[in-house]
């Protein structure tokens, strides 16, 4: 190749470049003046959660939140991960979700695999019939019929809401729904709620944990009955919404725009129900009815109650509360007892480590303050135990129409003979009752007191009943539990234990002498 000829070629592509360079440069102006001429001069990028179907998360992404959010320039990408919470975590972890949604108890559990990404801002919810236990009617109508049948079918979604009640009950009530001991359920592992319902439909599983809109779903068809809601617990199942560490240190205007724009969201749907309804039953192609079925089985949170119940925000003229550390003390409580982990897993087992106040607090400082109303079943200002609930009357031949729900598993109080007296074993042991039962607040407790075989039926009553009243009196002076919530019992020996194979009849007769923690439901 000739001089000549290198010269023109470099000629050449140096006109090719001018010219690219020239209609790149127009390009970026006639988008720069696009821009700046139009309403996308406001936006201001993209803001990622991390959610699922659950109806409680639907205000954080509803038509509603998207208009405010765009109103301020951000965009919103709700990435639904059918409840991939190791996914979820991971992704985090990784700086892919700026946000997510979790329940506390999988963000304890879960969240040390990541080292704990992320914090919590904001309480989003508390379930309240959200998430159910249900079974097939012909299987069981109770969670004390579980106890009797072994091997049954249980279809849950791993490392979720279902995942943790089903510990819970486990644990509280010894329902065989996990282990490797002859009697105990078969597990099916499912992925999401939907999988869940169609195998408990279907009859492919016979138990099913579900949260809305399948809690409602399974239940419109018959032969499906519920055998513990979550409205009848307390602080087992709350929803959250976590930060990405980095984005909150690096963005904290972004999150306390968007939790703004939430809780004014939240205000927004409480005030316009019938908006709220056709909104739910629009996203989970529902009818009305049923959305408005789903909207009262979740108790949202609002920026007060966030702040003055939940975390411990202090403001003039009220006692702070810590509503989401003692639900995460509850939920350690059980992934301990349930072997998941041998103590707190919590960055140095501080569950503050895990939680920012700093965004709730500024907004309350500013007067954001949505009230509750009659759109829905927002939360009131925590009580300062559950323990302490408030029960009306009920005569005897009320307590005798109630359902059996379960029994509380702890030791039984065992007595010596002719005896009534706590010791300081019998004591401690209702101090752990006392833990358990802050988790069922709308069951009442039925104290049963029995006694061994022998003597005379009369005054084996009379002991037992003396025996039940003591440990009655134990957890109401201690606990405050509301006199009307407990009856006393005493069976004496008419109710016996199975004696068990190969068991001395000495052995035998020393466990007869107890007291047992009966929780039981009203039939409504």
């Amino acid at each position: 190749m000739n001089r000549t000829t290198v010269g023109a070629l470099v000629v050449f592509l140096v006109g090719v470049i001018v010219i690219a360079g020239v209609y790149l440069w127009k390009q970026s102006v006639e988008e720069s003046t696009e821009i700046s001429t139009s309403d996308a001069a406001r936006a201001q990028g993209t803001i990622t959660i991390g959610v699922d179907n659950f109806v409680g998360y639907f205000p954080l992404c509803s038509p509603h939140m998207h208009q405010l959010m765009l109103a301020d320039g951000w965009a919103l990408d709700c990435v639904d991960d059918s409840a991939d919470y190791a996914g979820r975590f991971s992704r985090l972890q990784s700086g892919e979700l700026d946000l997510a949604v979790a329940t506390v108890d999988s963000y304890v559990l879960g969240g040390q695999r990541a080292n704990y990404p992320a914090v919590i801002v904001a309480v989003i919810d508390a379930s309240m019939g959200g998430d159910a236990i249900l079974a097939r009617e012909e299987v069981a109508t109770s969670l004390t019929d579980l106890r009797d049948r072994p091997g049954l079918r249980v279809a849950y979604t791993p490392n979720s809401p279902s995942h943790h009640l089903l510990k819970a009950v486990g644990i509280d009530f010894d329902v065989p729904f996990f282990g490797t001991q002859e009697g105990a359920a078969r597990q099916i592992e499912t992925n999401g709620s939907e999988e869940a319902r169609r195998l408990l439909v279907s009859g492919d599983a016979d138990i099913a944990v579900l949260w809305e809109p399948d809690v409602s779903r399974a239940l419109a068809e018959d032969g499906i009955v519920s055998l513990l809601g979550s409205e009848q617990t307390s602080g087992l199942i709350v929803d959250i919404l976590l930060a990405n560490r980095d984005y909150q240190n690096n963005h904290p205007d972004r999150v306390q725009l968007l939790l703004e724009n939430y809780f004014r969201t939240l205000k927004y749907y409480q005030d316009n129900p019938e908006d709220f309804n056709a909104a739910i039953a629009t996203s989970a192609d529902v009818p009305a009815d049923l959305a408005e079925h789903m909207r009262n089985g979740v108790a949202w949170a609002n920026l007060t109650e966030n702040a003055t119940a939940w975390l411990g925000v202090r403001v003039p003229n009220r006692v702070p509360q810590y509503g989401l550390i003692d639900t995460i003390g509850s939920t350690v409580r059980i992934l301990i007892g349930f072997g998941d982990v041998p103590a707190s897993p919590l960055p140095g087992g501080d569950p503050r480590r895990i939680i920012n106040s700093e965004a709730v607090a500024t907004l309350y400082s500013q007067g954001i303050q949505p009230d509750a109303g009659t759109g829905g079943t927002f939360l009131q200002e925590a009580s300062a135990s559950s323990l302490e609930a408030d029960f009306p009357p009920l005569a005897d031949a009320g307590w005798d129409r109630l359902r059996e729900v379960a029994t509380l598993q702890v030791r039984p109080i065992h007595f010596q003979s002719g005896v009534n007296t706590l010791t300081r074993e019998d004591k401690e042991q209702l101090d752990q009752a006392a833990q358990a039962l802050e988790n069922y607040p709308a069951f009442r407790i039925e104290v049963q007191g029995h006694t061994s075989l022998q003597g005379d039926p009369e005054a084996n009553r009379q002991l037992s009943q003396a025996r039940a009243r003591a440990v009655a009196q134990y957890l109401q002076v201690t606990y405050g539990i509301d006199a009307d919530r407990i009856r006393v019992v005493g069976l004496g020996s008419t109710a016996p234990l199975p004696q068990r194979p190969g068991e001395p009849f000495r052995s035998y007769r020393d466990r007869l002498a107890r007291v047992e923690i009966h929780l039981k439901s009203e039939e409504y």
